[in-house]
Formats: structure tokens, sequence, C-alpha cells
């Protein structure tokens, strides 16, 4: 059953035991016995990672499941004149459950949508999980856990049904929110109420975390798998549980509508760290547009950074760690945003010829002064926002004129999306308005 015991608890004696004899054993071991223990633990970390990630994903499968079931449909409920007749979230049944589910009137229909799936993955990982703690339990001497995903593998195909209706699910969601005071208070009243278990996180955040377990997977195999050796007793059955969880995982990018734009963002937000400046990059509409490194003009030097063009944002980044991990330093709406040329080429000109013939000498140094300042504004772009203002360097001046005109379309594109909808939401008010006054004169 799931859990007495947490996996890092079950695993704890056993990693303490295997680093001890690494460490009593650094003077009597060779190093190719000293390589494989150090191997083995990275293994076993491995192993227990994925023990310890499936456990964090299975509380946020009961935390949607159970708790956000109950309490939209409690609130519903006691919304709509007690016909369903439920008062309280701890005296539904699973009967009164589905009966209330088929019958959620908007804007609470979306919800519905969502709740259909998660008994069957609530279930499912469950199932995995208690199968991956005695995997992990009896690791130190099979030193096999791969076994457990192959078995469990044809079972993902529940994770498609999710993803296939994921993006309608958001954005019926977001309008929902931004369109319902009732709906927006019930969201909010629930992750103020289970601010404990949310970790300050929205429900928005919580429902992408299905979407992102399968890429989890297919990473935590890829890690094991790169330490073991194809006579190691895992090593079949890992490659196989890899194939399994990749083709799912190429199956459900091809069930959304932009699998592809989805599965770039997706992996692109696996790799962002940063604070309070962190967003999730999956959002209803969202295009990822360019991403790439610019040189940075700072006060000091110039240093690399690494910038993704979304549809309605630029990020700002700073790659670390092999450039496998990127700190997002500014996320800098497009609604404010101007890009620019330097000056002197936008004039046209930026070499000032003389008409003094006793300075030619001198006119001569100036000219090519000027000359190279103007070589080194090819490769430059202004970018200037509320936020933040910089001067970027690109490698060559077809790169820099790509940029510009990415960054100039998608300003272009995102601020005439920004009027239409404004325009659109002024109409509509109006258009109440009046009918309401004529209501009111009648």
């Amino acid at each position: 059953m799931v859990g007495e015991l947490s996996c890092s608890e079950q695993s704890s004696s056993y990693r303490e035991d295997l680093i001890s004899l690494s460490s009593s054993s650094l003077s009597s071991e060779s190093m190719p016995e000293l390589r494989q223990r150090k191997n083995l633990q990275r293994l076993y970390n491995i192993v227990n990672e994925i023990c310890t990630s499936e456990e964090k994903f299975v509380a946020t499968l009961k935390l949607l499941n159970e708790s956000f079931r109950q309490h939209i449909l409690a609130n519903v409920n006691q919304t709509s004149g007690g016909e369903q007749g439920v008062t309280s979230s701890s005296t539904l049944t699973t009967t009164a459950t589905n009966n209330i589910q088929q019958q959620l009137q908007p804007p609470f229909d979306c919800i519905g949508l969502i709740l259909k799936h998660l008994p069957q993955l609530q279930a499912l990982n469950e199932s995995l999980l208690d199968e991956l703690r005695q995997a992990r339990n009896q690791w130190p001497s099979t030193q096999k856990i791969s076994h457990v995903l192959v078995k469990i593998g044809p079972f993902l195909k529940h994770y498609s049904s999710y993803i296939r209706d994921f993006e309608c699910i958001q954005q019926q969601f977001q309008d929902n929110l931004k369109k319902s005071a009732q709906f927006r208070d019930v969201i909010k009243r629930f992750e103020r109420d289970h601010s404990d278990r949310c970790g300050q996180l929205s429900i928005q955040h919580h429902l992408l975390k299905p979407i992102q377990r399968i890429p989890q997977y297919r990473l935590l195999l890829q890690q094991y798998l790169h330490h073991l050796k194809p006579d190691d007793a895992d090593y079949e059955d890992t490659v196989s549980a890899l194939e399994v969880v990749s083709r799912v995982a190429e199956h459900a990018n091809h069930s959304l509508s932009e699998g592809a734009n989805f599965a770039k963002l997706l992996a692109l937000q696996a790799k962002i760290v940063g604070g309070k400046q962190r967003r999730d990059l999956i959002q209803p509409g969202r295009l990822l547009i360019r991403e790439g490194e610019l040189l940075k003009v700072c006060r000091k030097q110039i240093q690399p950074r690494w910038f993704v063009l979304l549809s309605d944002s630029l990020l700002y980044l700073k790659q670390i760690q092999s450039n496998d991990i990127l700190y997002l330093k500014y996320e800098l709406p497009l609604d404010d945003c101007q890009v620019e040329l330097p000056a002197a080429e936008e004039a046209g000109s930026g070499v000032v010829e003389s008409s003094s013939a006793a300075g030619d000498q001198d006119n001569t140094g100036q000219q090519q002064r000027q000359q190279q300042e103007e070589e080194g504004r090819e490769l430059e772009l202004n970018i200037c926002t509320t936020v933040r203002s910089m001067t970027l360097i690109a490698k060559s001046r077809q790169e820099r004129d790509d940029w510009f005109e990415a960054l100039r379309s998608a300003i272009e594109n995102h601020v005439a999306k920004r009027r239409s909808f404004r325009s659109g939401a002024a109409a509509t008010a109006n258009s109440t308005d009046a009918t309401q006054q004529q209501q009111q004169q009648q």
C-alpha cells in the first residue's frame, strides 16, 4: 500500500551504509573498484529520485482528484440552490460526485473535463509508486527497477487522453478566471485554504504536472541508462522502458494541436530556474518564436546571455552549468517593449564627410574610427522597456536583422491583439449597458 515510510526514509540506511563503505575503503580499494562503487552510488541516487519524485506526483494527483474535486462540487452545490442535494464536501459519495459532475454548468463545466481523467491517473500512479518502492528496497541486491516502468507502460495511455484535452481545459480555465468572479473566488479560496499542500502554486500549475511527468520519466531513465553498462542486470529493461516512455511522450506531443510548439515550451520550462520572476511558460495561445545567445553590453564588460522571444514577452536568461540550466533574470512584456537599431544606422549614414582640405590627415583617422564604430553598430540592437533597457550584440549582421524583425513583428502582433481584445470587451460592455438601460425604461 502507499506508504508507511517515504522513499527517502526507507532508503536512508542503505545510502548511509554505501557512503560509509565508500569512505572507509578509500585506502584499500583499487581505482576500478572505487569507480564502480561511486557509480553504484550515482545509480542508487537516481533510483531514489525516481521514487521520491513519484511520491510528490501522487500527492499532487490526490490534491486534484480528491481535495479539489470535493471543493468544487461542494461549492457548486452551495451556489445552485441545493437542487443536487449535497451540502458538505465530506458527505459526497462516488455516485453523487459523478452525477453532479455531469451536471456542471458554466463557468464550472470546464472542471468536468479536468476531473474525468484524474481517478484513472491517481489509481495508476499509486500502483506504480507501490512497485517502485518495492524495487527500490530490493535494489541493493537486485539492482533492478526499470522492469516496473516496462510493466506499467501500456497503461500510460491514460496520459494521452489528459494531454489531448489539456489545451482546451487550460483555455477555458483561463477565460473563466478572467470573466467570472464566482469561478475566480472558488479557485482562489481553494488555493488559500490548501496553501500548505499547494506550495504557494496555482491550481493551473498543478494541472500541468501530469503533462510534465512523462518527460520527467524519460529524463530520469536517460540519466540512469547513462551510468549502466550493457552487461548490467537492468540495462535491457531500462532500454525497453525508455522506448516505451519515449513513444508515449511523442504521442502526447502529437495529441496537441500545436505539438511542436508545446514540446519546445515544455522542454524549455524544464531547463529554467529562477525565483520570484519565474512563471509557467505553458499559457493558452503562447508561441515560442525565437531563442538564442546574444551578447549584452554591461558597464564593465560584454557578457553572453540567452534570450527567448515568446508571442507575449521576451525572457532574459543566464546560462549556467554548461548551458543545461537557464536562470531567469527578467521577463519583459511586449506590451511596452520597443526595439531599435543604432541611431546612426537609422539615419542612413554614420560617416561624417569633412570639407576641410587642411585637415585631411585628421579626417582620415576620424573616418577610420567612425568606420570601426559603424561596423560594431551593425551588430547592435537596442531594447527598451519600463522594466529593463539594454544594448545587445549579435554574432553577425544577418543574425541581428533576424532578431530585429522577429521582435518588431512580435511586438506589433501582440499590441494589435491586445487592442482587438480591448475593443471587443468595450463593445460588449456598451451593449450590456444599453440592454440594462432599455430594461430599466421598460
